[in-house]
């Protein structure tokens, strides 16, 4: 993974320092326990919760905006599962898929477009 780096980083910035070919394991986050899993689960939440708003799904607006409002007053599944999304289910993760693929079926569209 080093060489990887170091070479990327040589393709844009000519001579590195050899610290910047390891640099990625500097960054703390990547330690803290289910740091970027955080990040995946929240993505495919909000992902819920924005369609739900966008479609002017009743009380979906309401539950979001209680969500945020609550702070760290409970465990975040807690939290989120109370405000509709229960993130073990599989659910949310297919909404984002789906979500996923539309997006690139339009940058697909784009391209062809283009061509």
């Amino acid at each position: 993974m080093k060489k990887k780096r170091e070479h990327s980083l040589q393709a844009h910035q000519g001579k590195i320092d050899d610290l910047y070919a390891i640099e990625w394991a500097y960054i703390p986050h990547f330690y803290n326990s289910f740091y970027v899993y955080q990040y995946a689960t929240s993505i495919a939440a909000s992902s819920l919760f924005a369609e739900a708003i966008l479609l002017g799904k009743p009380g979906a607006r309401e539950r979001y905006l209680k969500l945020i409002s609550a702070g760290g007053s409970d465990y975040p599944y807690e939290l989120v599962k109370a405000a509709g999304v229960d993130l073990a289910t599989a659910e949310p993760y297919s909404a984002l898929v789906k979500r996923m693929n539309r997006i690139m079926d339009d940058i697909e569209a784009i391209i062809a477009r283009k061509k």
